[in-house]
């Protein structure tokens, strides 16, 4: 049997069985509020050496802000 096969089997079994779906279905939003959570009480966990080195904000610095801001 392929490696392919036994992963085709595995992707049927977790669709085909309710537990996994709950789950996926509680799991994936709470991991989502709980990462929104840390953000927003704790400020973020990423720093810009550019940023540390410079005092000049990079690109990567105002992606981060931007998506921070959602």
């Amino acid at each position: 049997m392929a490696p392919t096969d036994d992963l085709n089997v595995l992707i049927k079994y977790i669709r085909t069985t309710l537990f996994f779906r709950i789950a996926v279905a509680v799991g994936c939003p709470l991991f989502l509020l709980t990462g929104i959570f840390i953000f927003r009480n704790y400020g973020s966990p990423f720093f810009c050496p550019v940023y540390e080195l410079t005092g000049l904000y990079c690109p990567g610095c105002g992606s981060t802000r931007a998506c921070r801001s959602f």
